[in-house]
């Protein structure tokens, strides 16, 4: 991508200075730290463009432009929404030509959006796109999917790169048989779980059903949502053999729910990429999720034993079958580690 500091004869090139852009509009993250460590182990200076909302700091070589659609996280009126969208896009066109403007795209929409919001991201969308240097993807097998999904980016230079994997506690072991134990599953009873945001596009109704039968798995759902939405959950399964936790898990917590399933459902309706496969999966879980270029990349390499995927509905059969031989031990991660990402990102950034 060609950054614009460059060594004297015989010295080494100077460390690429890169920057996170709207990368802590809910804090700073395991995915944010582990992206960090591998552009840090591979030479780069990595930090902060400062609080969300407001203008970046360019003192650097590199603006990794993070969750642009953070924009509609929250439920904040029109008019400010409308305000942070006009002041992104002046930043953006404002930036300094030495800065190099990388777009991790991390969804080719936002999710649950009104049809106000929607023009407001086509509008955030097309700004970027005259401004942009190049697009990064979380997987090798969605660059294209994004090419297609937003033309304006269709010419635009880009690098897929397989998402980092998550260090896992420590603690999770001993806290996932507290968990096992709280919903009521034997030792030789099987556990499904899904762990993360609850939201109707995450498509968990679907999950709750296919494990609603008096034969069907334990199944276990955590994460903060809306209590309304819980309660739907609540309905379509059954009460007897499930359990919803409702509320914000920490990172212990989220570690210690994927590591006392045995199958992790991420039954989501669309999706571009996804933590919590690449989360279940370096928790040494396998996963069952809808047919996607992101799922076959990482059925690529980690092999279909540990993804597991369906066409259509996610139904009572579909879940069984994936239930069957599930995988022992832990699957090779060796590929989606911070520093085997980090190298090629870093030689791709300079």
């Amino acid at each position: 991508m060609c950054a614009t500091r460059k060594e004297g004869p015989g010295q080494a090139p100077p460390p690429l200075r890169v920057r996170d852009w709207l990368d802590n509009a809910r804090g700073r993250n395991a995915f944010l730290d582990m992206l960090s460590l591998g552009l840090t182990s591979a030479g780069c200076e990595v930090g902060s463009a400062g609080p969300p909302w407001q203008k970046p700091d360019t003192d650097c070589d590199i603006l990794l432009l993070h969750w642009l659609d953070s924009l509609f996280w929250d439920k904040k009126p029109k008019r400010i929404q409308a305000g942070r969208a006009f002041d992104l896009c002046r930043w953006i066109l404002g930036l300094p030509k030495r800065v190099k403007l990388v777009w991790i795209v991390h969804n080719i929409e936002p999710h649950d959006v009104t049809p106000f919001q929607r023009a407001l991201w086509k509008m955030l969308v097309r700004i970027v796109a005259l401004r942009v240097d190049g697009i990064l993807t979380l997987s090798p097998t969605t660059l294209d999917v994004v090419r297609a999904g937003i033309p304006a980016l269709r010419r635009k230079p880009g690098l897929g790169v397989n998402h980092p994997a998550y260090p896992i506690s420590v603690e999770a072991g001993a806290r996932a048989e507290e968990v096992r134990r709280s919903t009521g599953v034997g030792p030789s009873d099987l556990l499904v779980g899904y762990a993360g945001m609850l939201r109707p596009y995450k498509g968990l109704e679907s999950l709750a059903h296919a494990a609603s039968g008096p034969d069907a798995p334990h199944l276990l759902i955590a994460g903060l949502g809306d209590r309304d939405y819980a309660a739907m959950l609540q309905a379509a399964g059954n009460p007897e053999r499930m359990t919803i936790r409702r509320g914000r898990l920490d990172e212990t917590e989220f570690d210690a729910v994927l590591t006392a399933c045995d199958l992790v459902v991420a039954p989501f309706r669309r999706y571009l990429h996804s933590g919590s496969l690449v989360h279940a999966l370096s928790a040494g879980r396998p996963v069952l999720t809808p047919a996607s270029p992101f799922a076959a990349g990482l059925a690529a390499d980690v092999g279909s034993d540990w993804v597991r995927t369906y066409d259509g509905e996610l139904t009572a059969e579909v879940l069984d079958r994936a239930l069957v031989a599930l995988p022992e031990g832990k699957p090779d991660l060796s590929a989606f580690s911070p520093e085997t990402v980090g190298g090629p990102l870093t030689e791709w950034l300079r």
